[in-house]
């Protein structure tokens, strides 16, 4: 059983990994103002944003056992959800929609995966994290593509 549980710490610590790679999303639906930002003030933001989830999410602690993996990744998504509301409010340029559209999809879908290896962990079901850390690899390099697109290199670390 130990060796089960290592294994589902480990698999947490790369789903974390997977998911502090690639930030937050963007919406042009609410972007309070109503003022499009420039391309290069919008990645400038993105950036900030980003590199704000980034110094929060290496801060956490290391895990070192189920719980602590649990919490680790409780710990993430919720600092992931912010900063995909704090990108929320930023107005996109009109020529960059569709591909910030994008990228709050896929920001949305990594919150899923996220919701997924919670979930697996809790139950100490190794296929089901294994399963989440895949799609969250996934996820992970389509959204590096469009963050990277936006001008946004903070977010696909």
């Amino acid at each position: 059983m130990k060796k089960r549980g290592l294994g589902i710490t480990g698999l947490a610590a790369i789903g974390a990994a997977l998911v502090l790679s690639g930030c937050g999303s963007n919406s042009s639906s609410s972007g309070g103002e109503g003022k499009s930002l420039t391309k290069e003030e919008f990645a400038a933001k993105a950036n900030a944003i980003c590199a704000n989830y980034l110094l929060k999410t290496s801060a956490l602690a290391n895990t070192t056992n189920e719980a602590e993996a649990v919490q680790l990744m409780v710990d993430v998504r919720a600092l992931y959800a912010k900063s995909i509301a704090d990108m929320k409010k930023l107005e996109p340029p009109a020529a960059e929609r569709a591909t910030v559209d994008r990228a709050v999809t896929l920001s949305e879908q990594q919150l899923g995966t996220i919701d997924q290896e919670i979930a697996a962990l809790r139950k100490r079901d190794t296929a089901a994290v294994t399963k989440a850390v895949g799609r969250s690899k996934t996820i992970t390099k389509e959204s590096n593509s469009v963050f990277s697109r936006l001008g946004a290199a903070s977010c696909t670390r």
